[in-house]
């Protein structure tokens, strides 16, 4: 495992070079006689300095995959390594966080990529030139034109975060259930293969021990948390009733390029990096000591891969998907510098999280390679 993930990623952050755009340095071009023979096997390295768009890249290395590239140039640390045959593959928000960098990983591999979105939350510079697009509200419009011939189906579109749930309820519980389910719908009227489902760690709340496990009892703490367990029961359901093979990853703390770092719904470490660039103090509410199991997203990624490709995973599995170490609040101000305000604790967070992967390493053969 990479010791260095949240060092790389403030890196990279403070370059200006966590949005999609790494510029030229003065390092100049990087040399793609080095680079070349490993992205065209698929292989996207960690490249931190002297990158270059992708259209020159492309004008240079012309016979290197965009994707590779793309996941490269968007501060991709790990090593991805993609195999098997090529699949038909719809991902929900394909313009968002996790769904664009998925998207670029499943071009990467040679699929044929569909992205649903309908951009409200996503972004239109995170879309992969090599995918199809089609800008739609899974809650409201026809799905079925989209789903024709799809094999996988990756669901990573949702209205995220606590925060926001706790003030629009019925709002995000369209988007977060009544849109799975009409995926769900979706994905077994048009014979998917599979559908992999990205949940959260929030639905075990809070636990008598630690690491979490999925046997644990759902113990959720706010409307989000509800959301995504009531994903996860709708996704085992349709496996039981409707022989859709799901699965269902539970995302501990996902962070990295992409991530949200402006608006009133970030996670934490977006809210630190705004209010360091500002120059405020950064808000812990309570006394910071609270945990988190930071998970870079390229892990996440990861996951997704090997869960679409798993031919023995049980239909309608949890499985946890988190880096297995726990990083305190107080600790992640300390990496990211400057003055810090205590604000009062809130009611409906978690005070401690650490996910067990022992599921994930004996069905997936995954473990994560980048630490926080």
């Amino acid at each position: 495992m990479s010791s260095n993930g949240f060092a790389a990623f403030l890196s990279l952050y403070r370059r200006g070079a966590v949005k999609g755009r790494i510029k030229r340095t003065s390092g100049g071009w990087f040399d793609c006689s080095k680079r070349a023979s490993c992205l065209e096997n698929g292989e996207v390295s960690a490249y931190r300095a002297g990158a270059c768009s992708v259209s020159a890249w492309r004008t240079r290395c012309s016979t290197v995959n965009s994707s590779a590239l793309r996941l490269a140039r968007d501060g991709e640390y790990s090593t991805l390594s993609f195999t098997g045959a090529s699949m038909r593959a719809l991902v929900t928000g394909g313009a968002g966080f996790i769904g664009s960098t998925l998207v670029d990983a499943l071009v990467a591999r040679g699929d044929e990529v569909t992205i649903l979105d309908n951009l409200s939350t996503g972004r239109a510079d995170y879309l992969n030139p090599d995918a199809r697009f089609i800008q739609a509200d899974l809650i409201h419009d026809d799905l079925d034109t989209a789903f024709v011939d799809i094999e996988l189906v990756f669901h990573t579109a949702a209205l995220a975060r606590v925060p926001r749930s706790i003030e629009d309820p019925v709002g995000t519980h369209e988007a977060n259930v009544t849109a799975t389910l009409r995926v769900l719908k979706a994905a077994a009227d048009a014979g998917s293969r599979r559908v992999i489902y990205s949940s959260s760690s929030s639905v075990y709340g809070d636990q008598p021990t630690l690491p979490l496990t999925e046997p644990m009892a759902p113990n959720p703490l706010n409307p989000y948390a509800c959301q995504k367990l009531m994903g996860e029961l709708y996704a085992r359901n349709f496996a039981r009733v409707f022989g859709l093979h799901t699965t269902s990853l539970r995302d501990f703390n996902v962070y990295g390029p992409r991530q949200a770092e402006s608006g009133a719904y970030r996670l934490v470490i977006g809210i630190f990096l705004e209010q360091r660039r500002c120059g405020e103090r950064l808000t812990i509410h309570g006394d910071g000591l609270q945990t988190r199991d930071f998970t870079h997203v390229s892990d996440v990624v990861r996951a997704n891969l090997l869960a679409s490709s798993a031919g023995e995973l049980p239909p309608g599995e949890v499985i946890n998907v988190g880096a297995g170490r726990e990083v305190s609040i107080r600790d992640v101000a300390a990496l990211v510098g400057g003055p810090v305000e205590h604000l009062p604790p809130r009611g409906h967070d978690e005070r401690f999280k650490r996910a067990d992967i022992a599921k994930a390493r004996a069905l997936l053969g995954w473990e994560p390679r980048v630490s926080f």
